[in-house]
């Protein structure tokens, strides 16, 4: 037990650094109310790295009684952690491993506080069910991915999911209902947001249609940010420090222009053009945007994410020139979900053909018509 007397100008200090959070590392837990009832009241414990009482924890003699009250040897921390610190895993946690922690958390609460006020984003959360997947997003995560260069407006951010929703692309009235509460949710809680400059950053998960619908109304804005979930290792974040060169998406025209004419967007793995036809007809005309490499994870960068922004403009204004009558565009989207954000913003309704989507249905193997844009 502690027997130091730590004067108020070094725990004022050391709640400063750290923010008023526990410093375990993976806890972060508000210090300063009950989590249970929320009353608001002071609930951290100040622990020290070495102990200051002989035959305390991490009792050194020497560090102990020359840093017992000194900011550098104290760490703010949870009823729960500072237990566990001190009496349940005393072995597991020698100064070394307690250092790098006060460390970690407090060069990451000095990092964030350089933010200026003009760096403020609101986060959008958007999800929608996968076939049998739920598509749950928390802010936590879209807080890592945006850090350091910007910071959450609000700490809850807005979602614009159908919460407790348990119908799939697959069951009749899906789409109906999902773009109704899509575009409730939009006019109530986004367009407001797009009125008055506020940044937006963007992270959805959902049926392919239903993602490009939401790009479309948040339109070509330049305050929005868009990003990709990762799967290995599953992170938001923009890889922005990889040395690779951006993505190099390629057209391929039709072999023919006859029929309807698609557009297949076959990023994240190849598709078999006949299954297009069974649906289309044999004399549709399939334009394709492709890679040399398909995958999951292909889209690691912002850099990547501007080259397809880039060739989706291109091939809609290609499309509009070798079919300048053309009354609908049919859209066969297998690709990242950001990817399907950027292609509903780049889309121009006044100078492109309105899009009609189709959703793959892996169950069974096929696409099966969603809707149309507009």
């Amino acid at each position: 037990m502690s027997t130091t007397y730590i004067p108020e100008s070094v725990k004022i200090r050391l709640w400063g650094k750290a923010a008023g959070r526990c410093q375990y590392r993976g806890c972060r837990a508000p210090l300063w109310l009950d989590s249970l009832t929320k009353v608001e009241f002071n609930v951290a414990y100040l622990a020290h790295v070495y102990g200051d009482s002989p035959g305390g924890p991490r009792y050194v003699k020497g560090p102990s009684e020359e840093l017992a009250a000194h900011i550098s040897n104290l760490m703010l921390m949870c009823d729960e952690h500072h237990r566990l610190i001190d009496r349940m895993d005393e072995a597991g946690h020698p100064p070394e491993r307690l250092f790098a922690m006060k460390a970690e958390h407090e060069n990451r609460i000095e990092v964030l506080g350089e933010i200026g006020p003009e760096l403020a984003t609101e986060v959008v959360l958007y999800g929608a069910n996968v076939g049998e997947h739920n598509a749950a997003i928390t802010i936590a995560e879209a807080a890592a991915a945006i850090a350091p260069a910007r910071y959450p407006k609000t700490s809850r951010g807005v979602s614009i999911g159908l919460r407790g929703n348990l119908a799939t692309n697959s069951d009749a009235h899906f789409w109906d209902s999902e773009r109704s509460n899509l575009r409730r949710a939009f006019d109530r809680q986004i367009r407001p947001l797009v009125a008055e400059g506020t940044h937006l950053s963007v992270l959805a998960l959902a049926p392919q249609p239903l993602l490009i619908q939401l790009g479309s109304m948040l339109c070509d804005i330049r305050h929005a940010d868009v990003y990709q979930l990762h799967r290995e290792p599953r992170t938001w974040r923009w890889d922005d420090e990889a040395s690779a060169e951006p993505l190099r998406f390629e057209i391929k025209p039709p072999r023919s222009t006859g029929g309807r004419v698609a557009v297949v967007f076959e990023i994240s793995f190849k598709i078999d053009h006949a299954r297009v036809r069974a649906v289309l007809g044999e004399d549709a005309s399939i334009w394709s945007v492709t890679l040399a490499e398909t995958g999951n994870d292909v889209l690691r960068t912002r850099a990547d994410l501007r080259s397809f922004r880039t060739i989706a403009r291109q091939i809609l204004a290609e499309i509009n020139l070798k079919h300048p009558n053309l009354k609908q565009l049919e859209v066969f989207p297998v690709m990242p979900v950001a990817a399907a954000v950027e292609l509903g913003r780049v889309h121009m309704p006044k100078a492109d053909a309105p899009l009609f989507l189709w959703d793959e249905q892996r169950d069974t193997g096929g696409f099966q018509p969603a809707f149309s844009i507009p």
